[in-house]
């Protein structure tokens, strides 16, 4: 399959097709990482989330895995994992605010009231005291 001279391509049929495999995909981690390198940081990127997500890997795992990469890999890995800690952090704060929305809406604050102390728009309320309705 290597003969194909296309190496991202290469590491991205070989992950895809052991997808459902997660201790070959931990097995070739840093194989697939290196065949994908040579490529646009944006598709070397989504390769990275894919290939971490389908693994299954922890924490510790990750940062093992980082570890042993090569310099410039590793700063793209790095980048793109740090997006996804900030789209998870944002995730965290919004589901906080909806919930904390919908209590105070139980509670019978208005929806002035809630917007001016959480700091969220009308629309925000308004939509949650719709899904409580449902």
């Amino acid at each position: 399959m290597e003969a194909l001279n296309n190496k991202f391509l290469v590491a991205s049929l070989l992950a895809l097709k052991h997808t459902f495999d997660k201790e070959w995909l931990e097995a070739n981690m840093l194989r697939l990482l290196s065949l994908g390198q040579e490529v646009p940081e944006n598709l070397l990127s989504r390769f990275i989330v894919y290939i971490f997500e389908r693994s299954g890997f922890k924490e510790e795992q990750i940062i093992m895995t980082i570890e042993t990469l090569p310099i410039h890999l590793k700063k793209t890995v790095m980048s793109t994992l740090d997006i996804f800690v900030e789209k998870g952090e944002k995730i965290g704060v919004g589901k906080t605010l909806a919930k904390t929305t919908r209590n105070m809406l139980l509670e019978g604050f208005s929806v002035d009231t809630i917007c001016k102390l959480l700091e969220v728009t009308p629309e925000f309320v308004t939509r949650i005291k719709k899904e409580l309705k449902k």
